[in-house]
Formats: structure tokens, sequence, C-alpha cells
């Protein structure tokens, strides 16, 4: 009975999973040439590949080669750039992972019990040298996806991207204060901005567009606030 409702769990798990990761790769959020921005002319910022005015919160990617909404990491894993519209549905993506390797591990922790004190053995119980070399990945996969959800926590608790992060620093080093994120209107709304809707159970498309953006106190491309200091080399260089 146990084997059973594992097998279909981790089916209707990785399922789901699948699908999330279909609907990342699909969504790649690149930046049109025709964009028109809100941000005022002689404050505006160009690309230097793509030779477009960049939106807030967009950076180029030197992979893909073009521009991207809110752009947080290139995922080499699944081919595509983290943005705006796909954040989502990368971190629900990593959460299925992160459910299928630690409810494996798990079970197959009982399995090895079972086999170490030759008690019965349940239902499905396989070679003793694959079983432990599942449960190692399972151990290796569960905490680099635990490390990867806690890290978006972090950055959903401040709704910021981890080229904002990187910028952050850059800014601080350069000895530029950047201030709050203008973005941040609390966990559960960042939470909303990135999952949707609660009507939806947040399986839904995110709240902004990728262009503009509610913010706290007025500000341009944070956090490279005064764009004096900063060359748009510098910041392509990240």
């Amino acid at each position: 009975m146990c084997s059973k409702f594992s097998f279909y769990f981790l089916i209707f798990v990785s399922f789901f999973g699948a699908g999330f990761a279909t609907m990342c790769i699909l969504m790649t959020g690149f930046v049109e040439n025709n964009v028109v921005l809100n941000v005022p002319e002689d404050l505006q910022k160009r690309c230097n590949f793509c030779n477009i005015p960049k939106p807030e919160r967009s950076h180029h990617c030197k992979i893909c080669k073009k521009c991207v909404l809110k752009m947080d990491h290139h995922c080499n894993i699944l081919s595509v750039c983290i943005n705006n519209y796909n954040i989502g549905y990368f971190i629900r993506f990593i959460f299925c992972m992160w459910l299928v390797s630690t409810w494996t591990f798990l079970y197959n922790i009982v399995l090895i019990i079972f086999k170490l004190y030759n008690f019965k053995k349940p239902i499905g119980y396989g070679n003793g040298t694959s079983l432990i070399l599942t449960t190692i990945l399972c151990i290796g996969i569960t905490l680099i996806t635990s490390a990867h959800l806690y890290w978006q926590h972090c950055n959903i608790k401040r709704n910021v991207t981890n080229v904002e992060i990187v910028q952050e620093h850059n800014s601080k080093y350069r000895g530029i204060e950047c201030g709050k994120s203008p973005y941040d209107f609390g966990y559960y709304n960042n939470f909303k901005d990135i999952f949707g809707s609660p009507l939806f159970l947040f399986l839904g498309l995110p709240r902004t567009n990728g262009f503009t953006w509610k913010k706290s106190y007025k500000t341009y491309y944070w956090p490279l606030i005064d764009l004096k200091y900063i060359s748009n080399t510098d910041d392509e260089d990240i």
C-alpha cells in the first residue's frame, strides 16, 4: 500500500514539475526592439550589445545574447533565462524537484532500515546497491534544491533578483548608497508579484508586466541610482 501511494505521489508531482519546467522554458521574457520606457529620456540606459533602451530591472544575458525583463539568472539546466514571467514557474519546478528527492530519500531510508533489521521486505524493494546510490543522489538533490529555495525566499523578502544583489554590492563597493529596495512591499505582496493571485492558488502568472513597477519611493534603475557614476559597460560585466 505504501509503495503504491509513493509511486502515484511521485508520478503526480513529477507531472506538475515537468509542466512547470515547460512553462519556464516557453516564457523567455526578452525585451523587444520597439520597447517604450516610462523613464525620462535623459536617464534612460541603452544596452551596449542590443542597442535598445533598457527597461527597469532588465539585464543583458551574454548566453542568450538578448536583454531580459527582470532577469534573475541564466539557468543552464533548462537553458533559459529566469525572468519576470517565468520565475514563479521556476521556483515551483525547483519545489517539485525538492519534494520528489526528499520523499524518495525518506522512503529509501525506510527500506534500508527494513534491510538492516531483517524485517519483512515492503512491496517494491529493490537491489541494495541501487538503493544506496539512489539515496545518495537524493541527498545531493535535496541539499541543492533546499539551498536554492532558501535563496529565492531571501530574494522574495526584499523583492530583488540575483542580478540586483550583485549590482547592489558593486554600487556599495563604489561608495554609492543604494537604500532599501523600492520594490519591497512586504513578503505577502512580493510573493503575489511572483506567483500571482491567491484566487488561482498562486499558480498563475505574475502580477507585473516587467516594464512598469510600483515603488515605495521614486527612483530609476535601482540599485544603480546615480547613473553619472556607473557606465553601461560596468553594468553589463555582471
